[in-house]
């Protein structure tokens, strides 16, 4: 069986990367071939937010020394991991779509193939407006100002984020479906 495709979903703050991500997880809750990785964060639970499993930074420590993720990755202060189990989700055929940092994005291409990058933005106006629009805008400016590079040799598909969310759901799910097809 052919290993699934690691979907690594990248962009800046504010890019609509949450909402879309959620979107397409919707609109393909019915294919048994897509999961999306639920990411583990050293913060408190927000209905406003991503849905993930919420634990104490000593609880990641523990976790990322007993090897129980994939990647992990600090940004803002703030931990982010995702769980070793959905390697067993590539290993099986299923391709496995995860909201991950553009710091380790060189990372998991060498370890998970294949794996396809997909970039989410908008605008610097957009992100700001989405930002500001936020309830919890800590690291505001050090969120606009963010710049990060991806590894040279990697290819990047682009998704920019500007219409609606209906849009730019279906733009993701066109995306995936096309990417998925294309990995041998």
């Amino acid at each position: 069986m052919a290993r699934g495709t690691f979907f690594l979903i990248v962009g800046p703050s504010g890019a609509g990367k949450d909402s879309l991500i959620q979107g397409a997880e919707t609109a393909l809750s019915q294919n048994e071939n897509y999961v999306f990785a639920k990411r583990v964060i050293t913060r408190a639970p927000d209905p406003e937010r991503e849905p993930h499993e919420s634990v104490t930074e000593v609880e990641f420590a523990k976790r990322q020394k007993e090897k129980a993720f994939m990647l992990t990755w600090r940004v803002y202060g703030t931990d982010y991991g995702i769980p070793a189990l959905y390697d067993d989700d590539l290993r099986a055929g299923r391709h496995v779509v995860a909201n991950v940092s553009r710091g380790v994005v060189g990372d998991a291409v060498a370890h998970f193939r294949p794996a396809s990058v997909i970039q989410i933005t908008a605008p610097p106006p957009i992100l700001e407006y989405r930002l500001n629009a936020r309830d919890d805008i800590s690291h505001l400016e050090e969120r606009l100002a963010r710049t990060v590079m991806l590894p040279d040799g990697i290819s990047v598909n682009h998704l920019l984020n500007t219409k609606d969310v209906e849009t730019g759901v279906g733009r993701l799910v066109s995306l995936l479906e096309t990417l998925a097809k294309a990995d041998p």
